[in-house]
């Protein structure tokens, strides 16, 4: 009995050493992740890895930049201060203008499609247009080089107007031109849009005299903001007293081109107080109530 004893307490203490030293690798592969499909495991160091010391958001997560869209009252600030200082766009470098157009571009889009629709049918818009407008800016609808006259890759295409014959863009800064005439100018010219008589009229006071230019308006079947101009007056009272009218040059103009529904201009957006247009020539025009809301 003794000896069954001693055997007994011998393999017990065996089995208590062995255990004692197997004990911490079976805590250790106990520990392991599992392999994935490869047989692969995650490193012992990546499981270690202390947890990533917080970081502060930076400010431009917390204070994200403003739309790029803006509203019209903000781009309409913005566009009249990007026009000032320009001379009417006769010294805007190409850097000012693509500025401007951009902003032109932003405006005419935050426009309503149905105020566009009724630019001439609508009453509440027909309102908005009718009176004196004071041209401040005039430029191309694309500086050269650029494909189109936003930096948001938007070019306006005009929709040909149909018989009309194409026509060569121009390309001049600061000037009009309505019925083939080109007009210079320092001072900020008007046009008068009569819409009770259907007329257009652009006013440009020179040393000479002031000079004058217009005639009745229809709409396009083509574009519902677009308005057909037949001139048919021409101007000058000069400054001594007598007035030259050459207002026949636009009905030989016309007998010769055959091209009757070249001269066009599309309301693009407009509002109490600013006015932007687009010209037949691919010039475009801000224009505002206030004669003195642009910086010379």
């Amino acid at each position: 009995q003794q000896q069954v004893f001693f055997y007994i307490l011998f393999r017990t203490l065996s089995l208590l050493t062995t255990m004692t030293r197997t004990l911490p690798l079976l805590l250790l592969l106990a520990s392991r992740p599992p392999a994935d499909a490869r047989g692969y495991r995650a490193s012992l160091s990546a499981r270690r890895a202390p947890p990533a010391a917080f970081e502060f958001p930076s400010l431009g997560a917390l204070f994200p930049p403003a739309p790029k869209t803006g509203t019209a009252a903000s781009l309409k600030t913005d566009l009249l201060a990007a026009v000032s200082g320009t001379n009417n766009g006769k010294t805007a470098d190409p850097a000012r203008q693509r500025a401007v157009l951009s902003l032109v571009g932003r405006l005419e889009r935050s426009y309503p499609p149905s105020s566009v629709a009724g630019a001439l049918t609508d009453p509440a818009r027909l309102a908005q247009l009718d009176g004196t407008w004071h041209l401040q800016y005039t430029s191309p609808s694309a500086v050269d080089g650029d494909g189109g006259d936003d930096d948001d890759g938007e070019v306006w295409t005009p929709v040909p107007e149909p018989g009309a014959k194409a026509v060569e863009a121009f390309r001049a800064q600061g000037t009009i031109r309505a019925g083939g005439l080109t007009v210079e100018y320092d001072s900020v010219p008007r046009q008068i849009v009569d819409v009770a008589n259907g007329r257009i009229t652009n006013e440009v006071d020179l040393p000479l005299g002031a000079v004058t230019v217009g005639g009745p308006f229809r709409g396009s079947p083509a574009v519902p903001n677009r308005a057909i101009v037949d001139f048919d007056t021409a101007e000058i009272a000069t400054s001594l007293g007598p007035v030259i009218r050459f207002g026949f040059v636009f009905g030989i103009r016309r007998l010769l081109d055959n091209n009757p529904n070249a001269d066009w201009l599309e309301v693009t957006y407009v509002d109490e107080d600013v006015r932007i247009g687009r010209g037949n020539k691919g010039t475009m025009f801000v224009l505002t109530r206030d004669p003195e809301a642009v910086v010379p």
